[in-house]
Protein backbone atom coordinates (compact mmCIF):
# COMPACT_ATOMS: atom_id res chain seq x y z
CA UNK A 1 0.00 0.00 0.00
CA UNK A 2 1.45 3.35 -1.03
CA UNK A 3 1.94 5.95 1.64
CA UNK A 4 -0.25 9.01 1.12
CA UNK A 5 1.61 12.28 0.78
CA UNK A 6 0.19 15.44 2.21
CA UNK A 7 -0.65 18.02 -0.41
CA UNK A 8 0.60 21.55 0.27
CA UNK A 9 -2.05 23.95 1.46
CA UNK A 10 -2.83 26.60 -1.14
CA UNK A 11 -4.19 29.86 0.20
CA UNK A 12 -7.52 30.87 -1.28
CA UNK A 13 -7.42 34.25 -3.00
CA UNK A 14 -9.07 37.07 -1.07
CA UNK A 15 -12.00 38.58 -2.96
CA UNK A 16 -13.94 41.77 -2.35
CA UNK A 17 -17.74 41.98 -2.17
CA UNK A 18 -17.90 42.06 -5.99
CA UNK A 19 -15.70 38.98 -6.42
CA UNK A 20 -12.60 40.92 -7.47
CA UNK A 21 -9.12 39.94 -6.28
CA UNK A 22 -7.79 41.79 -3.21
CA UNK A 23 -4.01 42.09 -3.31
CA UNK A 24 -1.53 44.34 -1.47
CA UNK A 25 -0.04 45.36 -4.82
CA UNK A 26 -3.37 46.06 -6.50
CA UNK A 27 -5.63 49.07 -6.08
CA UNK A 28 -8.70 50.16 -8.03
CA UNK A 29 -9.70 53.43 -9.59
CA UNK A 30 -13.29 54.62 -8.95
CA UNK A 31 -14.33 52.99 -12.25
CA UNK A 32 -12.93 49.61 -11.03
CA UNK A 33 -9.87 49.62 -13.27
CA UNK A 34 -6.95 47.87 -11.50
CA UNK A 35 -3.75 49.84 -10.92
CA UNK A 36 -0.51 49.02 -9.12
CA UNK A 37 -0.37 50.02 -5.43
CA UNK A 38 2.90 50.95 -3.77
CA UNK A 39 3.81 49.90 -0.24
CA UNK A 40 3.79 53.07 1.88
CA UNK A 41 7.23 54.30 2.84
CA UNK A 42 8.30 54.37 6.48
CA UNK A 43 7.81 58.16 6.54
CA UNK A 44 4.28 57.77 5.13
CA UNK A 45 3.41 55.05 7.68
CA UNK A 46 4.55 57.24 10.58
CA UNK A 47 1.96 59.82 9.52
CA UNK A 48 -0.93 57.31 9.40
CA UNK A 49 -3.47 57.29 12.21
CA UNK A 50 -4.14 54.01 14.06
CA UNK A 51 -7.07 53.03 11.83
CA UNK A 52 -5.14 53.66 8.62
CA UNK A 53 -2.11 51.75 9.91
CA UNK A 54 -4.35 48.82 10.91
CA UNK A 55 -5.81 48.83 7.37
CA UNK A 56 -2.30 48.66 5.86
CA UNK A 57 -1.30 45.86 8.24
CA UNK A 58 -4.46 43.93 7.38
CA UNK A 59 -3.96 44.46 3.64
CA UNK A 60 -0.43 43.04 3.78
CA UNK A 61 -1.46 40.12 5.99
CA UNK A 62 0.45 41.32 9.05
CA UNK A 63 -2.71 41.54 11.12
CA UNK A 64 -5.99 39.70 10.75
CA UNK A 65 -9.20 41.69 10.24
CA UNK A 66 -10.80 42.84 13.52
CA UNK A 67 -13.82 40.56 13.08
CA UNK A 68 -11.49 37.58 12.58
CA UNK A 69 -9.50 38.49 15.71
CA UNK A 70 -12.75 38.66 17.69
CA UNK A 71 -13.91 35.31 16.29
CA UNK A 72 -10.53 33.72 17.11
CA UNK A 73 -10.68 35.04 20.69
CA UNK A 74 -14.21 33.70 21.15
CA UNK A 75 -13.12 30.35 19.74
CA UNK A 76 -10.19 30.16 22.16
CA UNK A 77 -12.43 31.08 25.09
CA UNK A 78 -15.05 28.51 24.09
CA UNK A 79 -12.46 25.76 23.78
CA UNK A 80 -10.81 26.68 27.09
CA UNK A 81 -14.21 26.46 28.80
CA UNK A 82 -14.37 22.82 27.68
CA UNK A 83 -11.54 21.91 30.05
CA UNK A 84 -12.71 19.84 33.00
CA UNK A 85 -13.29 21.60 36.30
CA UNK A 86 -10.11 21.52 38.41
CA UNK A 87 -7.82 21.04 35.39
CA UNK A 88 -4.16 21.17 36.33
CA UNK A 89 -1.97 24.13 35.42
CA UNK A 90 0.01 21.82 33.12
CA UNK A 91 -3.18 20.76 31.29
CA UNK A 92 -4.26 24.40 30.88
CA UNK A 93 -0.82 25.43 29.59
CA UNK A 94 -0.78 22.52 27.14
CA UNK A 95 -4.24 23.53 25.84
CA UNK A 96 -3.20 27.18 25.43
CA UNK A 97 -0.12 26.06 23.48
CA UNK A 98 -2.24 23.81 21.29
CA UNK A 99 -4.84 26.48 20.56
CA UNK A 100 -2.41 29.31 19.86
CA UNK A 101 0.52 27.41 18.39
CA UNK A 102 2.76 28.92 21.01
CA UNK A 103 5.87 26.89 21.60
CA UNK A 104 8.78 29.26 21.49
CA UNK A 105 9.79 32.20 23.65
CA UNK A 106 9.45 34.53 20.63
CA UNK A 107 5.85 33.53 19.95
CA UNK A 108 4.98 33.96 23.64
CA UNK A 109 6.45 37.48 23.55
CA UNK A 110 4.51 38.27 20.38
CA UNK A 111 1.26 37.09 21.95
CA UNK A 112 1.98 39.12 25.09
CA UNK A 113 2.74 42.20 22.98
CA UNK A 114 -0.50 41.75 21.05
CA UNK A 115 -2.44 41.36 24.28
CA UNK A 116 -0.90 44.57 25.63
CA UNK A 117 -1.81 46.45 22.46
CA UNK A 118 -5.39 45.17 22.58
CA UNK A 119 -5.73 46.07 26.27
CA UNK A 120 -4.22 49.50 25.66
CA UNK A 121 -6.58 50.18 22.71
CA UNK A 122 -9.59 49.09 24.77
CA UNK A 123 -8.55 51.27 27.72
CA UNK A 124 -8.01 54.30 25.47
CA UNK A 125 -11.41 53.86 23.82
CA UNK A 126 -13.06 53.59 27.25
CA UNK A 127 -11.23 56.70 28.51
CA UNK A 128 -12.27 58.66 25.43
CA UNK A 129 -15.88 57.48 25.73
CA UNK A 130 -16.19 58.19 29.47
CA UNK A 131 -14.23 61.45 29.75
CA UNK A 132 -14.52 64.90 28.18
CA UNK A 133 -12.25 65.63 25.19
CA UNK A 134 -10.14 68.03 27.27
CA UNK A 135 -9.41 65.41 29.98
CA UNK A 136 -5.72 65.43 30.95
CA UNK A 137 -3.75 62.18 31.26
CA UNK A 138 -0.30 61.57 32.72
CA UNK A 139 2.08 59.03 31.19
CA UNK A 140 3.37 56.50 33.70
CA UNK A 141 6.07 53.94 32.78
CA UNK A 142 6.74 50.70 34.64
CA UNK A 143 10.08 52.22 35.74
CA UNK A 144 12.12 49.03 36.15
CA UNK A 145 15.31 47.89 34.40
CA UNK A 146 13.29 46.85 31.33
CA UNK A 147 11.92 50.35 30.72
CA UNK A 148 13.46 51.94 27.63
CA UNK A 149 15.15 55.37 27.74
CA UNK A 150 12.40 56.98 25.66
CA UNK A 151 9.69 55.85 28.08
CA UNK A 152 11.71 57.13 31.04
CA UNK A 153 12.11 60.46 29.22
CA UNK A 154 8.34 60.70 28.61
CA UNK A 155 7.40 59.78 32.19
CA UNK A 156 5.11 62.34 33.81
CA UNK A 157 4.12 64.14 30.60
CA UNK A 158 0.56 65.46 30.89
CA UNK A 159 -1.83 66.15 28.03
CA UNK A 160 -5.06 65.17 26.34
CA UNK A 161 -5.20 61.97 24.27
CA UNK A 162 -4.66 63.92 21.01
CA UNK A 163 -1.72 65.79 22.59
CA UNK A 164 -0.11 62.52 23.71
CA UNK A 165 -0.76 61.02 20.26
CA UNK A 166 0.96 63.98 18.59
CA UNK A 167 3.98 64.27 20.87
CA UNK A 168 5.58 62.07 22.15
CA UNK A 169 3.14 59.46 20.78
CA UNK A 170 0.77 57.11 22.58
CA UNK A 171 2.37 54.28 24.57
CA UNK A 172 3.35 51.44 22.29
CA UNK A 173 4.85 51.50 18.80
CA UNK A 174 4.48 55.27 18.45
CA UNK A 175 6.85 56.16 21.28
CA UNK A 176 8.61 53.12 22.75
CA UNK A 177 11.74 51.29 21.65
CA UNK A 178 9.94 48.10 22.73
CA UNK A 179 6.96 48.65 20.42
CA UNK A 180 4.02 46.53 21.52
CA UNK A 181 5.95 45.42 24.63
CA UNK A 182 5.64 48.95 26.03
CA UNK A 183 4.26 48.86 29.56
CA UNK A 184 3.51 52.59 29.88
CA UNK A 185 -0.03 53.65 30.64
CA UNK A 186 -1.95 56.91 30.47
CA UNK A 187 -3.82 57.68 33.68
CA UNK A 188 -6.53 60.36 33.94
CA UNK A 189 -5.49 63.35 36.03
CA UNK A 190 -8.12 64.27 38.63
Amino acid sequence: MAKATKQPTVAKPRLDERGRLISPGLDRLPNGEPIMRQLPTYAEMVDLDDGQLADVMELYGIQKPWRQLQADAMGYATQMMQLPEGASEEMILREVQRLTGIGSQGSRRALLGGAREAQRAFTMSEFMRDNPPDQLYVRVPEGDESTCDRCLEYAGIEGTIPQHAEDPGLPGFASCDGGSYCRCVLIPVD
